[in-house]
């Protein structure tokens, strides 16, 4: 199956305590009861943080969950002992930096299993079983609105904070479009600065021709021209 583009969200959740993808794992199945999860692998801080916030809201542990949790080195073993019954959403903790990379190598496994990538956090990568990526797919490919993390009201945060959403949502668009505008062209970072120093080239040896020297007053009259015509 074709991977779906995912959406990455790599801004830290210290404006709510709890982690982001808690509230985008409660959004998807809010209509399930009762929500259950399973943890596959060695747990760490953030696993362990996810667990307790799914705890408290009421999710079980259970051998046939909603949510499979598991880790980057893991995919495997843990999709191997899910059984026939596939869990409705992966969840599978990165290691590497954020956006250091597109969907690792061990996406294979997910997307041979029937997974599709939703959404991809500092701390992990969400997955959507394709027997109901269309069900869960919208609703875990963004991240959680100001309602969801502040459902007490957003009055609390400060301007700087909001502006400082604003600023870091607009680089992270910017950046990705410029990585994907690169990607597409099918050219290196070299490719492309060697075509800018070509190009460089050709404008300087038109500059230095006896024709751009020789047509400089008639360029000057008519720029000239422009200039009086504007105001």
């Amino acid at each position: 199956m074709t991977n779906a583009s995912p959406t990455p969200l790599t801004h830290a959740a210290a404006a709510a305590d709890v982690p982001i993808e808690v509230l985008v794992l409660v959004r998807a199945l809010r209509t399930e009861e009762p929500s259950t999860y399973a943890v596959v692998g060695t747990s760490d801080d953030a696993v362990r943080s996810v667990v307790a916030a799914l705890d408290v809201r009421g999710w079980a542990s259970d051998a046939a969950p909603s949510v499979l949790l598991t880790l980057e080195d893991s995919v495997t073993d843990a999709l191997a002992t899910a059984g026939p019954t596939s869990p409705a959403i992966l969840a599978v903790r990165r290691s590497d930096a954020p956006d250091e990379r597109p969907w690792p190598g061990w996406d294979e496994p997910a997307q041979a299993a029937g997974y599709v990538g939703c959404l991809r956090t500092a701390d992990w990568c969400l997955y959507a079983h394709e027997s109901r990526v269309d069900e869960l797919g919208p609703v875990l490919s963004f991240a959680p609105s100001d309602r969801e993390r502040w459902p007490d009201g957003v009055s609390s945060r400060s301007r700087s904070e909001l502006v400082d959403e604003i600023v870091y949502w607009r680089t992270a668009a910017l950046t990705r479009w410029a990585k994907r505008a690169a990607v597409e062209s099918g050219r290196t970072n070299k490719e492309l600065k060697d075509e800018v120093a070509h190009l460089h080239h050709l404008l300087n040896a038109t500059y230095s021709t006896v024709s751009w020297r020789v047509t400089a007053p008639l360029r000057a009259v008519q720029s000239a021209r422009l200039r009086a015509g504007r105001k």
